[in-house]
């Protein structure tokens, strides 16, 4: 009687845990199609970036074009009618190329896609149980990396003195910040934790 009893307890302790394995195998695999399906389309965003800026680099060589042109028309033209038909013609040529370059970079959807984007990068590192501050400065860093794919004007942070230049021995190095797993929240980029 007590070998069976223990027999069943032992049956549905296995029961329970086989059960618990699968949910967590469920709850990881949800977690790790989520994470690619963001990775595709951080991907997806940086094919548009680069396209973008490809269309960039394009429209500025059109205004070096057309500025080397300029240059060239300034040096042959000697009499001031010349001037004012070469300055209607650029007076009406540079803003639209100004323009295409400011639509090509900052239109409406692009930036709510990368706000989307950004905004779904850091709740995956919280998520992730990542700190908080930790992980604005990362999405912060990953918001400057995707503009100088565009404007092609990254954040550099400054190199720290070498201890041999400076004369002074090297810091140690910093203990890396533990991270706890939390709770999901919802992004506010004005929130500060106290």
């Amino acid at each position: 009687m007590f070998s069976k009893n223990r027999d069943e307890a032992m049956e549905q302790a296995k029961e329970k845990i086989q059960q618990e394995m699968e949910r967590d195998r469920l709850r990881l695999d949800r977690e790790r199609e989520k994470l690619e399906n963001e990775r595709a389309q951080l991907e997806k965003l940086r094919d548009e970036l680069d396209a973008r800026a490809d269309k960039l680099d394009e429209l500025e060589d059109q205004l070096e074009d057309m500025e080397d042109e300029l240059e060239d028309t300034e040096e042959e033209l000697e009499d001031t009618e010349s001037v004012k038909e070469l300055l209607d013609v650029m007076s009406e040529r540079i803003p639209v190329l100004m323009r295409g370059i400011n639509d090509a970079v900052y239109t409406p959807e692009s930036m709510a896609n990368i706000a989307t984007s950004l905004a779904t990068y850091y709740r995956t590192l919280v998520d992730a149980g990542m700190d908080k501050n930790l992980a604005i400065d990362l999405t912060m860093i990953q918001a400057t990396q995707m503009n100088s794919m565009v404007t092609g004007h990254g954040f550099r942070p400054p190199r720290p003195a070498s201890p041999a230049r400076s004369g002074r021995p090297a810091p140690a190095p910093r203990p890396m910040p533990s991270v706890q797993p939390r709770r999901t929240e919802e992004f506010d980029p004005h929130e500060t934790e106290a």
